[in-house]
């Protein structure tokens, strides 16, 4: 589906990509009565690195907790007696055929003896600074935990997947293959930015409405070049939230315990890779901006630099605010420097009423609008008067 804001001077489009594939990754070559594990990921095909797809999570490895519970169903109360954060990979290139991990564990030969699974990706160490795996001490409830901490550093925002879990399974119940299959999901929100150029043309209807017309505008000159320097998101985005398992529904997840920033509001910059810049960067195409006549719309962060949020909802007076600093520039053979160049600094805040949902990305895509300079001239008619000039009279001899 497709939502857009009406901005002004420059609109922003938030689409929401849905529909992501399911992937197969299946272990062919069972071990005995070894515990073995199988996976189905979805998969964004717009995306490559930092957010997790299947090549990814063989060489991530992902994380699992099970729960040994004899012939009882699994409890919120039961402890993972079984597996504790046990590493699941395909080696450390992802390069084996089968996923491995050590020591080996096997199912128990009691009849109906139940074991209960837990999963998550990327697999981490309690060491990680910004994502921290670990079981509840209290009684109340002890299954797995994720505390995330969102970084400041856009290139280092990090996908995360739950897996459904899979509960009371016997020896007997697993038909497949003898494989533990895990339904990992995404579990935050991905924003990208887009760019377009609009030149000489109208983009809104007078009661606000987007004008779809084909001929409305022009073609950016071939002499010219539109020049992203960064881009900042700004809002009331969580800083920190802590993903739990839900028993209802579905037995899924939810998010919990959300904290905002001290200052209620996270600045979120991409600038272009030559800036000075620590916080993700934009694609290096997007030094060329093609105008919107062409209908192309560009990419502007790399695939390393999407922005993994915690999804929200926002109230009617919820607003975000988006900074966009770029060039234009023009060569002119006969100016010094053989260039004109403005910089524009244009900033826009609107309400955001479409909440972000875990596992759906967002692009926002900015609507860059130039108006030509257009010279015309005009020659004024000539102003006519009279004057009487009085000769005297030649007098007759």
């Amino acid at each position: 589906m497709r939502k857009n804001f009406f901005l002004g001077a420059m609109a922003l489009a938030a689409v929401a990509l849905t529909g992501c594939q399911k992937d197969e990754v299946l272990n062919q070559v069972p071990q005995d009565n070894a515990i073995e594990f199988g996976t189905y990921v979805g998969r964004d095909a717009q995306t490559k690195a930092y957010v997790i797809d299947n090549d990814q999570l063989a060489k991530d490895g992902f994380g699992v907790f099970a729960y040994y519970t004899g012939k009882s169903n699994f409890s919120t109360s039961d402890t993972p007696n079984f597996m504790y954060n046990q590493r699941v990979d395909k080696g450390i290139n992802g390069e084996n055929a089968n996923w491995i991990y050590s020591p080996i564990k096997y199912w128990p030969n009691n009849e109906n003896d139940k074991l209960s699974f837990f999963a998550y990706a990327p697999h981490v160490t309690n060491t990680n600074e910004y994502m921290k795996v670990s079981v509840p001490t209290t009684e109340s409830t002890l299954t797995p935990e994720i505390t995330y901490t969102v970084n400041d550093d856009v290139a280092n925002h990090q996908d995360i997947l739950w897996a459904i879990p899979v509960l009371n399974a016997s020896q007997s119940s697993i038909k497949v293959n003898d494989e533990i299959k895990f339904n990992f999901k995404h579990t935050l929100s991905r924003i990208g930015f887009k760019v377009q150029a609009l030149v000489d043309r109208v983009n809104y209807n007078q009661d606000g409405s987007e004008n779809n017309d084909t001929n409305n505008g022009s073609d950016l000159d071939a002499a010219t070049t539109i020049r992203i320097k960064s881009v900042t998101l700004s809002g009331n985005f969580y800083a920190q939230g802590k993903l739990v398992y839900a028993a209802t529904p579905e037995n899924k997840f939810k998010w919990e315990d959300l904290k905002t920033a001290e200052a209620n509001k996270i600045s979120f910059v991409l600038k272009n890779s030559d800036e000075d810049n620590k916080y993700g960067n934009f694609t290096k195409n997007a030094d060329n901006v093609t105008d919107a006549t062409s209908g192309i719309t560009q990419q502007l962060n790399n695939e390393n630099s999407y922005l993994m949020i915690i999804p929200q909802g926002f109230t009617s007076t919820s607003k975000l605010t988006i900074n966009v600093i770029y060039t234009v520039t023009t060569v002119d053979d006969k100016l010094p420097g053989g260039k004109s160049e403005i910089e524009n600094n244009i900033t826009t805040s609107f309400n955001m009423q479409q909440p972000f949902k875990a596992g759906e990305a967002y692009n926002f895509v900015l609507h860059l609008g130039l108006r030509s300079v257009k010279l015309t001239a005009d020659v004024a008619e000539w102003d006519e008067s009279d004057i009487a000039v009085n000769l005297p009279i030649i007098a007759e001899k």
